[in-house]
């Protein structure tokens, strides 16, 4: 669903979708990671929306990214453990200058693998 949505450059529907994947996903640390790309998306979707002022895509571009790196955590604390994907994923680039990010990584990247 949050595919067809992107396609339609719908954001609001994207963000939605994801909520929905990472509450009654089937495998909760992918589908959280999944849910994170889509709200990263967002972010790249809201930038294009024309139809909002510059404020209001400003506004819900932060608000997408936040509740993504939320997600992206959330993933990590189910046990997402791939370093190197979400090193390159560019999916997840919206959020790579953040602080928040490069800890995650750099934690994720100190733990032992199982």
């Amino acid at each position: 669903m949050a595919e067809c949505h992107a396609g339609l450059a719908d954001h609001a529907q994207v963000a939605a979708t994801a909520e929905v994947l990472v509450r009654v996903g089937y495998d909760p640390a992918i589908d959280a990671y999944y849910a994170a790309s889509y709200l990263c998306h967002c972010v790249r979707l809201v930038d294009k929306d024309t139809q909002l002022d510059e404020a209001k895509r400003a506004e819900l571009a932060k608000s997408h990214a936040d509740r993504g790196m939320e997600m992206l955590r959330q993933a990590v604390d189910l046990g997402y453990k791939d370093a190197a994907h979400m090193k390159k994923d560019p999916h997840l680039e919206p959020l790579r200058a953040r602080k928040v990010f490069k800890k995650l990584l750099a934690d994720l990247e100190g733990k032992p693998k199982k």
